[in-house]
């Protein structure tokens, strides 16, 4: 997958900007604030439609303006075809487009473009609470797997249905609700299992890559429903049923729903140690660079199609040795896109070069 060309019309410092990206590594280099960072989170959000630096669509919008548009050009190598995709807000409604179609429905927009990015705000992945864990899967199984994204918009309707009933203490009328959990849920926990067994190869493997030590990364999973955690899992659906039905005075009590996929966690492991709460900043981000890095390998063999990788200033705290491991996986991609405040820090680096001033973006 390559984006051949990317359009931006008032998003964030960009008046009007018309990008032609090459193949392979295309390194974007300028001061801190001038809007490198802002090219690879309009990608992202041509990706998924959401930003994964801010939560407002509103933020995008350019200082005193009341629109803003992004599109972009996609070449499926797989298929030999492209794909244009255009976002635009206008106030507070968001249109969607794709091969100048509207589209409403976000499943049919999802995978169309894929995109594996690396931000430095993701350490918070490693280090913060199990949110931001949950978060990354639910986005990351969305984008590759579309009928994830159906069954967590259903799981998260039947959450809210039975939390209001609970704060009601309504049991009589929980049947429908707690049937449906059961099912989504068990739904999302086989493909979040499946998915992190699928990655732990991948994850190890480029971590050592890039570490140059021998010491394991994992990332295992750590449900919220005890029986979940077996090896194997027999009867997941009513046994989630059971364990809901067994909870019911002390849900009630709360007012929420205390086990199931909305409590899930990931733990970070490097060999023995706890990596969230023992590791160093330059350890998570090590991690944090191999996870990514893992995930696109496993987006390319799940999908069939290389994603675009984005890189947001993650050369700045690795030494040499680690950044050129770091480019060399870059460089393997059939596009990936790298920021950076030092251009130095890709002398001898076969790749294309964008100087970015103050919204402008030029081919150096």
């Amino acid at each position: 997958m390559v984006v051949r060309r990317l359009w931006l019309q008032n998003f964030r410092n960009y008046a009007f900007l018309d990008l032609q990206p090459a193949r392979g590594l295309n390194v974007f280099f300028g001061p801190n604030g001038v809007g490198k960072t802002n090219l690879l989170e309009a990608l992202s959000v041509l990706a998924t439609t959401r930003s994964p630096l801010c939560e407002r669509d509103r933020e995008w919008v350019r200082w005193q303006q009341a629109t803003c548009g992004l599109k972009t050009i996609v070449y499926h190598e797989v298929t030999n075809a492209t794909t244009t995709l255009e976002l635009s807000v206008i106030g507070a409604e968001k249109t969607l487009k794709v091969d100048d179609a509207r589209r409403s429905d976000l499943q049919q927009w999802l995978g169309t473009l894929q995109v594996v990015a690396f931000f430095p705000h993701d350490l918070s992945i490693v280090a913060g609470d199990p949110g931001e864990r949950r978060r990354f899967l639910n986005v990351e199984l969305s984008k590759a797997q579309p009928t994830y994204f159906h069954d967590w918009t259903q799981y998260r309707r039947a959450l809210q249905q039975r939390n209001a009933l609970l704060k009601m203490r309504q049991r009589t009328s929980l049947g429908e609700w707690d049937a449906q959990l059961a099912h989504y849920g068990c739904r999302l926990m086989v493909k979040r299992r499946q998915f992190l067994m699928e990655l732990a190869p991948l994850v190890r493997d480029t971590h050592a890559a890039l570490s140059g030590t021998d010491v394991p990364l994992s990332v295992t999973y750590a449900p919220s429903l005890p029986c979940a955690r077996s090896d194997e899992v027999l009867d997941l659906e009513e046994k989630f049923l059971q364990t809901l039905r067994k909870n019911f005075e002390e849900d009630a009590r709360r007012g929420i729903t205390h086990v199931g996929p909305h409590r899930d966690d990931l733990a970070f492991r490097l060999g023995d140690m706890d990596l969230r709460r023992y590791g160093s900043q330059g350890q998570q981000r090590l991690a944090m660079l191999g996870l990514k890095i893992a995930l696109a390998r496993w987006v390319e063999r799940t999908t069939g199609e290389s994603p675009l990788l984005l890189l947001d200033d993650a050369l700045s705290e690795l030494d040499a040795s680690r950044r050129r491991c770091l480019l060399r996986q870059a460089q393997s991609f059939p596009q990936a896109m790298l920021t950076s405040a030092d251009r130095h820090l890709c002398d001898g680096v076969d790749a294309t070069f964008f100087e970015v001033r103050d919204g402008q973006v030029q081919q150096a």
